[in-house]
């Protein structure tokens, strides 16, 4: 289940919360705490991705994969499940991003076979 997928990501050292985004910018899953508005969170999230992929296609640079904004108090981490979804994480500042982006791709797949 996607939910059990986002409660593991949602383990790793530094992760604050996660979601799963249907490219309408819907939320399909989500393991977020109270402070976090995730619809509001999803759509954005999916406006912002969607302004990276038409950056990318214009630059010739191939399919955007993840992209990270970084801001004062933390981190958002927007990878790509495929055409339909894409996994929000919300990431503490002080995070150790190379873990955090292996364990995001891995749950990313996961996500993928079960859309």
């Amino acid at each position: 289940m996607i939910e059990k997928v986002l409660a593991d990501l949602n383990r790793v050292e530094g992760v604050h919360g996660s979601l799963v985004v249907s490219s309408d910018g819907l939320i399909i899953a989500e393991a977020v705490p109270p402070d976090i508005d995730s619809e509001i969170v999803g759509a954005i999230a999916t406006t912002v991705y969607g302004s990276g992929e038409r950056v990318v296609d214009e630059m010739n640079l191939g399919d955007l994969e993840q992209m990270l904004i970084e801001a004062t108090h933390g981190k958002v981490m927007i990878v790509d499940v495929g055409e339909d979804a894409t996994l929000v994480l919300v990431v503490e500042p002080d995070a150790n991003l190379g873990l955090i982006r292996l364990r995001a791709r891995e749950a990313a797949e996961e996500i993928a076979k079960q859309l």
